[in-house]
């Protein structure tokens, strides 16, 4: 699971050190569940940066929240808690 997570690549940040590779996706393991979760009033890293993530591991469930901020504050997190249970 990734919260509200940049986006390192040439799309994003742009740090190619932190950037995850292009064959990402092949190397997680098959059964691996992957969630991305980002609200669209994150004030760090902008929601346009959940796009070009998602395209680079296309199998991950991809969860945009309006509110809650870059730390998912009040019913943001009870609700990633939730994806958990």
């Amino acid at each position: 699971m990734l919260l509200a997570t940049p986006d390192w690549g040439p799309d994003g940040r742009d740090v190619d050190d932190d950037a995850l590779p292009p064959d990402a996706e092949q190397r997680l393991a098959s059964g691996l569940r992957i969630d991305l979760h980002h609200c669209v009033e994150d004030d760090v890293v902008p929601i346009d940066h959940l796009d070009p993530l998602s395209a680079r591991l296309p199998r991950a469930t991809v969860t945009r929240r309006i509110h809650g901020g870059h730390q998912f504050e009040g019913d943001a997190l009870e609700a990633v808690a939730g994806t958990l249970r």
